[in-house]
């Protein structure tokens, strides 16, 4: 099956999903038969994701003849010819310090939840690892550094290539700095705002964000997304420098291979069911403990990112200068 066939009956196929998975048709699936508000709002978002990338799909082997003309090919292949792959692991102070950051957190979270296993009513252990507390404080906080800095990094990028794909990874900061509001509810744990009533009912925390709206689809969407992201593109990465280039080329930056243990490990800490019997109760809150983790580990990512893009500078300012004094 060619290529442009695979695509159309990928379209088809998404197509039918999004306009027949209705609520009303999956809540066979469900236990009780009922669905809940938040459940059906979440079911109808996905279904008009669906559809808008069968369409964008559409459109995209509609116009890409147009644009897949030979010499569009021929600087494309150019490019990647030229381009130098990002040296994952710029500094060994980068490395060393990102890696020490993620030990010491990941056993901070499980010193915390072993401590205070039996002695859930502690006011410390809440101030901890509450909604609003410390440690989500800390990681909502990492994010935001990491989306700054992704921006800076990307713009700068923009304004010296004024290449467009660069606008992408500008809009990965945007997202970081957008999950950081988030994490804060846009400012509820801090100015103590009430939620709308229209909201509170489909937010499952009641609270005023999107990401708890149905979280447990959100939740493993996110989950997917990360592992994708964090664990198989730097595999692939290392394999084949392709797979990197095009997100090298958006200024979006790829993970190094060290920090996979440690997501394997964050992700590990959603196992609700396996841990609570471990730990004898169901009262843990190992689930912020993975968040740190993991918005730790991005943050070290762009700040790798940006350590790429200063030596590449500089690399590039010397060579100009040399050349110049020929």
């Amino acid at each position: 099956m060619s290529f442009t066939r695979l695509n159309y009956a990928l379209i088809f196929l998404g197509l039918i999903i999004g306009i027949l998975a209705s609520p009303n048709v999956l809540v066979v699936l469900s236990a009780d038969h009922h669905l809940q508000n938040h459940t059906i709002v979440e079911i109808n978002v996905y279904r008009t994701v669906i559809v808008l990338l069968c369409f964008l799909n559409l459109a995209g082997i509609t116009l890409w003849p147009r644009f897949a003309h030979r010499h569009f090919l021929k600087s494309v292949q150019d490019d990647f010819r030229n381009w130098r792959a990002p040296d994952l692991n710029i500094t060994r102070r980068i490395a060393i310090f990102g890696l020490s950051g993620l030990s010491l957190c990941t056993l901070l979270v499980f010193i915390i939840a072993f401590a205070s296993r039996e002695h859930f009513e502690k006011s410390w252990f809440h101030i901890l690892v509450d909604e609003s507390g410390i440690i989500e404080t800390t990681q909502a906080l990492f994010l935001l550094v990491a989306g700054l800095m992704q921006i800076k990094v990307a713009g700068s990028a923009f304004l010296r290539s004024r290449a467009i794909s660069n606008l992408i990874g500008m809009m990965f900061g945007v997202l970081l700095v957008i999950c950081f509001a988030e994490e804060l509810s846009w400012g509820q744990h801090i100015f103590g705002f009430s939620t709308p009533d229209s909201l509170a009912e489909l937010n499952t925390q009641g609270e005023f964000n999107l990401h708890n709206i149905g979280s447990y689809w959100f939740n493993h969407f996110v989950i997917v997304a990360m592992c994708l992201y964090l664990c198989v593109l730097p595999v692939l990465g290392s394999l084949n420098a392709l797979f990197i280039y095009p997100f090298d080329r958006m200024c979006v930056p790829i993970p190094p291979l060290e920090t996979i243990p440690f997501v394997i490990m964050a992700m590990a800490m959603d196992e609700h069911a396996a841990i609570a019997k471990y730990w004898g109760t169901t009262h843990w809150r190992l689930s912020e403990g993975r968040e740190l983790i993991i918005d730790l580990i991005l943050l070290i990512v762009v700040v790798n990112m940006h350590g790429y893009c200063q030596q590449t500078e500089r690399v590039t300012n010397t060579a100009a200068t040399v050349s110049t004094r020929r």
